[in-house]
C-alpha cells in the first residue's frame, strides 16, 4: 500500500543511500519488512536499490547496516532466479563466503556467538544457490562451514542448522525441486526472518 506512493518510494530510495546512518539504517529496515515474503515488493526494492549497493554495503563498518544487506539480499532472492544472478555478478557471494568465515571464527572463540549473523548469511547463500549452485559448490569453503555446523546439533541453534541444510540441500539439487523433500516440508526458498537468532 505504502510502495503505491511514488513520492514514499523515492524517499525510502534517497535515505537508504543517506550518508546519516541511523537514517539508513531505518530505510533499509523499511524495505525489508515491505520485502518480506512479497515478490512484488521484492521486485521494487530490487529496483530502487539494486544488487551494486547491497552489494556495497556488505563491506560496511557498521554492523547493523551490514545486517540489513544481509537480510535484503535474502528477502530480494527468494523468488526471482534474475536478481540470484545479478547478485552473484555483483560479487555478492565472495563477500557472504567472507563475513560467514570470520562470523564462524567467532562461533569457536566468543562466549556470545554471532548465531544471528551466521544465520541470515546462510539464508541468503541458500537462497542464492538456487540457481547458481555451480558457482556455490566451487567454494569448498561454504560446504565445510554448512557441513560443520550440522555436526554441532547440541550447540548450534535449530535455526542456524535449518539454513545449514537448506544451503547444502540447495547447491545439491542444483535448484531441481525434489517432491518428495517438498512433501516433507522443505523449504527450498525463504525470506530472511524478522528476527534472527541472537544467542544458543
Amino acid at each position: 500500500k505504502f510502495l503505491t506512493n511514488r513520492m514514499v518510494v523515492a524517499q525510502l530510495g534517497s535515505c537508504s543511500r543517506s550518508q546519516n546512518e541511523a537514517l539508513q539504517f531505518e530505510a533499509l529496515r523499511a524495505w525489508f519488512n515491505f520485502s518480506f515474503d512479497n515478490p512484488t515488493n521484492q521486485n521494487m526494492a530490487m529496483q530502487n536499490l539494486g544488487a551494486s549497493f547491497l552489494t556495497l554495503l556488505l563491506d560496511a563498518a557498521n554492523e547493523s547496516l551490514q545486517l540489513r544487506a544481509i537480510g535484503l539480499i535474502w528477502n530480494l532472492t527468494q523468488h526471482d532466479a534474475g536478481s540470484r544472478c545479478i547478485f552473484i555478478d555483483a560479487g555478492a557471494t565472495q563477500k557472504l563466503e567472507v563475513i560467514l568465515s570470520r562470523a564462524m571464527q567467532e562461533v569457536l572463540t566468543s562466549m556470545s556467538p554471532p548465531w544471528g549473523l551466521v544465520q541470515l548469511t546462510l539464508g541468503a547463500l541458500a537462497n542464492l544457490a538456487m540457481t547458481c549452485a555451480a558457482s556455490l559448490k566451487a567454494k569448498e569453503s561454504l560446504l565445510d562451514v554448512s557441513q560443520d555446523l550440522l555436526a554441532m546439533q547440541l550447540v548450534a541453534p535449530h535455526a542456524v542448522q535449518q539454513q545449514a541444510t537448506r544451503l547444502l540441500c540447495n547447491i545439491i539439487s542444483e535448484g531441481d525441486v525434489d517432491p518428495e523433500w517438498q512433501a516433507n516440508s522443505y523449504s527450498y526458498r525463504s525470506s530472511a526472518p524478522r528476527e534472527a537468532v541472537e544467542v544458543a
